[in-house]
Order: C-alpha cells, then structure tokens, then sequence
C-alpha cells in the first residue's frame, strides 16, 4: 500500500514475537510502544516510527498490551486522525482470545501469511479457525518464500489444503 502512495501504519500487536521494528531495520528508533498509546502515555505521532523504506510507511512498535475494543477503536481513530493513515496492518501471532475481542470489530480483512512447510501450514490453519469462530472476515491464505525450483515441497493444492483456508497470493523466495 505505502509503495502505491497510501499512508499505511504497521502495528505490531504479535505477542509472543515483537519484532517488526527489527523485521524494519529500526530496534534502536522505538521509544514508545503500542502499549504505551493504548494507555494513553503517549499520542499515536509521538509513539509511530516513519520508516525509512517508504514516507508513506510508518510503525507503532510492539509492547505490553491490555486493549479492548474501545481502546483499539481510539487508537485506529487517532491513527487515521493523527498520521492520515489510510491504511492499518497488524502483525499478530493467533491473536489470544481478549486481543481477538479487540481487533475483531475493527478488521475489514484478514490475511495470514504461511510457508511451504507442514508446521507452519497447520499453525495458519489454526490461526484461521480461531479468527473465523471469534467472527473474523473470511481469512485468506499467502503462500511466503516459495521456492519454485523446489520438487520436495508440497503442491499448492495440498497446501490450500492442509491451510483450510482460500488462496489470495503467492510469494516467491528471492535467493
């Protein structure tokens, strides 16, 4: 989205994994947190990081979280207000059951994002069941670092198959 000129915001909201500001080449830039907007420590402008792969492309770091749905609503809201986002990506593990009561009314789509290997297709089955029985849109399926020249992995079909879940996208492994 950044690259087509839309102002996005990437939140990492992953709770057993915060590293997207690692994953952005920026660790040392986050002051402030997610945790520290949702309570109110910190504006949105103060706490997001512009990233340098695009001006268009800022995140809000991962931290301590305890957000419900209100506050989730407050921080898109000032996100949009405060930054003029357009759009919003949170990067999340299976999202625990009270981080699901938060997100859900707000998500318009839902992507989740697998290898090729069987492990991390069964996690991305489970991640899609649990977000569709807390009422998630139809979650979608992106194929990640898929390397084509590869016999041993499995064919699409059967990994369309073990994900439960329909195929938005593929992306190659760039060597």
């Amino acid at each position: 989205y950044a690259a087509m000129g839309v102002r996005t915001l990437a939140v990492d909201l992953d709770e057993q994994n915060r590293c997207l500001d690692m994953l952005f080449g920026v660790e040392n830039a986050a002051l402030y947190d997610a945790g520290d907007v949702l309570c109110g420590r910190v504006s949105i402008d103060r706490a997001a990081i512009a990233l340098p792969q695009s001006s268009n492309l800022f995140l809000l770091a991962g931290g301590e979280l305890r957000a419900s749905a209100s506050s989730m609503d407050a921080l898109f809201a000032q996100a949009e207000r405060e930054l003029g986002v357009s759009v919003i990506i949170i990067d999340s593990h299976t999202p625990s059951p009270s981080l699901q009561a938060a997100l859900i009314p707000s998500i318009t789509d839902t992507i989740i994002v697998s290898d090729d290997t069987a492990l991390s297709l069964r996690a991305a089955e489970a991640c899609g069941w649990q977000l569709r029985k807390a009422g998630a849109p139809c979650p979608r399926l992106v194929l990640s670092r898929i390397d084509f020249k590869e016999e041993a992995r499995p064919s699409f079909v059967e990994m369309i198959d073990l994900a439960s879940l329909q195929l938005l996208g593929i992306i190659p492994y760039d060597k």
